[in-house]
């Protein structure tokens, strides 16, 4: 195994500038590239990080061997210093190259605020404030740029392992075997093989929220910094293209990625679009595919504003497979967590890093858009819904409708476009009546965590009640599902006690309590088009105190 497929090597063309310059917030750690806009980036003890900047290292990528030093002879001694505390602590270096180095931050580091520079050639560049945090776990994956499929192995024996694919997907009982870097110091070398050597702090994976425990959390024995996390697919797993995975260590957690899993000896997964395994085959191979998406969210508030709409997009694309599942999450999130709870089931994660890629609608990261040469939404009741450029709207890409609370009556909804060439597309979607929260707690109320409670009118099958409570760069999440014709729900005591106490309100609306409600179908392939996705969602939530 080669620790080079692991880590971004950008390969620049500019020569390298008189002083070095690193990148505001251009710290990051080497997996997730989580960076912060205040350039407090956190990275921990131990690990990979990479440096963007400019004048930072020789034009040629220059590379270090085993074991690393503190210097690269071969790109005129380019080094890292961490300055805290009144002591310097020099990097192990791995890579260099004009605008991105690479090193690993010394076990010795101990966690707390630092100022971090740059030498090349004789010259130092600015200083760049980040912190050390005892663990930022980060998962490699396969574009290397800390989103989308990850990069892993998967064991159907000791000796009989794969890649997991959108075509070679992981199966419920098999052994995953996860790279990253971020889990913490260990008392092993920083610059050389380190050993099987696990972390001391407990390490759990979240796999669609659903906590399991690595039988291995530690680092990779021929390579130091690289972590690896070995443990089994639950075998009550509900398998999907994009099955979520989270890492978490002493109250911080990973980027979150994603593993195509699918039952034992399936071509393919199953994915949310409806794409058959050709077209899968494609993505895999680098491809794209034409794929189509209807999105509606009945009384829906929009930025800060407190009054609903009920809001309906639509769109055509051809994707590559990171924007793909971009456009995937992106319809996902506003309507359900990024982990699926099913009725009767709970999941409860650490928050703290990245997010799920894309809370934000924005079709242009999609794909390059199909124009369609008509289009239009018919809705209950003989009535057609306008669909306008979102443009015209303030909103990206796509084909929008925007109304008042109210005007998505319950029903059958039908996308129609004309794509030309690319085929006729006529996709049903039903929407039930909209999730109303019967009584939801005023913003900034206090509620209980041992008795998280509500009740409820209309919504789909499954009704979730969530939230989030955060303090002090760490925190949970929870999502508990319920049957939807029960109307209401109480999240057991085991789950809301595990959110951290608040002592007031949070100003930056990170501690909330939602309800919500949301469904999914295909779009057929027609000509040209490979699939479709729609999607439906209703819900809330309020800033609360939690006590």
């Amino acid at each position: 195994m080669n620790a080079r497929l692991f880590l971004l090597l950008v390969f620049a063309a500019a020569l390298a500038q008189a002083q070095p310059q690193i990148r505001h917030g251009g710290v990051v750690n080497a997996a997730s590239y989580f960076a912060v806009a205040s350039g407090s980036n956190p990275i921990s003890p131990g690990s990979f990080f990479v440096i963007f900047g400019s004048g930072l290292g020789p034009a040629n990528i220059a590379i270090g061997s085993l074991p690393f030093s503190t210097q690269l002879p071969d790109a005129n001694g380019t080094s890292v210093r961490f300055s805290g505390n009144g002591k310097n602590y020099d990097a192990f270096m791995y890579y260099a190259v004009g605008n991105q180095i690479s090193g690993i931050v010394p076990s010795s580091v101990p966690p707390g605020g630092y100022n971090v520079t740059v030498t090349y050639n004789g010259k130092t560049s600015n200083p760049e404030n980040i912190v050390v945090v005892k663990a930022n776990p980060g998962i490699f994956t396969r574009n290397q740029a800390g989103s989308g499929l990850v990069k892993a192995q998967v064991y159907r024996t000791s000796t009989d392992y794969f890649e997991p694919t959108l075509t070679a997907p992981a199966a419920p009982g098999q052994t995953v075997v996860l790279y990253g870097t971020g889990l913490g110091a260990v008392n092993a070398p920083d610059n050389d093989a380190p050993g099987a050597v696990q972390v001391t702090d407990p390490v759990t994976v979240y796999i669609n929220g659903s906590a399991v425990q690595p039988f291995y959390a530690g680092r990779s024995p021929q390579y130091p910094g690289l972590d690896q996390i070995d443990f089994v697919l639950p075998a009550d797993l509900v398998p999907g293209c994009y099955t979520d995975v989270i890492v978490g260590v002493a109250g911080a957690s990973s980027n979150v990625v994603a593993i195509p899993t699918a039952a034992a000896g399936a071509a393919a997964c199953t994915h949310p679009f409806g794409l058959t395994a050709a077209s899968l085959a494609k993505l895999d191979n680098g491809g794209t595919v034409n794929v189509g998406a209807l999105l509606l969210l009945p009384g829906i508030t929009m930025d800060k504003s407190t009054t609903p709409n009920d809001i309906a997009l639509a769109a055509f694309f051809n994707a590559n497979a990171d924007q793909l599942f971009l456009a995937t999450k992106q319809l996902q999130d506003p309507n359900q967590p990024p982990e699926p709870v099913a009725a009767g089931k709970c999941a409860v994660w650490d928050v703290f890093g990245p997010s799920t890629p894309g809370s934000n609608l924005d079709v242009a990261t999609w794909g390059a858009e199909i124009a369609p040469s008509t289009i239009s939404l018919s809705a209950p009741g003989g009535k057609t819904l306008a669909l306008v450029p979102a443009k015209d709207l303030g909103a990206g890409g796509g084909y929008a409708s925007l109304g008042a609370a109210g005007t998505f009556a319950a029903g059958t909804y039908t996308l129609q476009a004309n794509l030309g060439g690319n085929g006729s597309v006529s996709a049903p979607m039903t929407l039930p009546t909209p999730l109303s929260w019967t009584a939801p707690p005023a913003d900034n109320s206090p509620v209980t965590r041992s008795a998280i409670s509500a009740s409820w009118t209309g919504g789909g099958t499954i009704v979730t009640i969530g939230g989030q409570s955060s303090g002090n760069n760490t925190g949970k999440r929870f999502a508990c599902g319920f049957n939807g014709a029960d109307g209401k729900g109480t999240a057991p005591a085991a789950v809301g006690n595990q959110l951290p106490a608040n002592a007031a309100p949070d100003p930056n609306g990170s501690n909330q309590m939602a309800l919500l409600s949301s469904g999914y179908g295909t779009i057929a392939p027609v000509g040209k088009l490979d699939g479709g996705m729609t999607v439906w969602g209703s819900g809330s939530a309020h800033s609360v105190v939690w006590k």
